[in-house]
């Protein structure tokens, strides 16, 4: 009898100080998440001004997810700067929706996948 093992994709982070913005790209979960978080913490404080982080390869994110993204905009506010989140799937928009943080969310971008 064998199981079938799913293949978990890495987990990258990518920055681009040009736009701002912070790719992850992967699941990110209780195990990814906390990468997720410094990079952006790094950033905050080295690099100050608005950032933008951009889940167009993000699969699969669970609260953790939710809750690196509040404390990244918590870090942000403390600099007077802005967390805004782009290209969320239509299942990250409903877990940002149901953890009540739908105020970050980039409508303009928002999937209806």
């Amino acid at each position: 009898m064998s199981a079938a093992v799913a293949r978990r994709r890495p987990f990258e982070i990518h920055v681009n100080a040009a736009t701002r913005t912070i790719s992850p790209r992967g699941e990110v979960d209780l195990a990814t998440a906390p990468n997720l978080l410094a990079a952006a913490q790094i950033y905050l404080t080295t690099t100050p001004g608005d950032l933008i982080i951009d889940l167009a390869a993000v699969p699969f994110g669970d609260s953790s997810l939710v809750n690196a993204v509040a404390d990244i905009q918590a870090g942000a506010r403390e600099h007077d700067d802005a967390v805004t989140v782009i290209n969320a799937s239509a299942r990250l928009t409903r877990l940002f929706l149901l953890c009540g943080m739908t105020e970050m969310l980039d409508r303009t971008n928002l999937s209806t996948n």
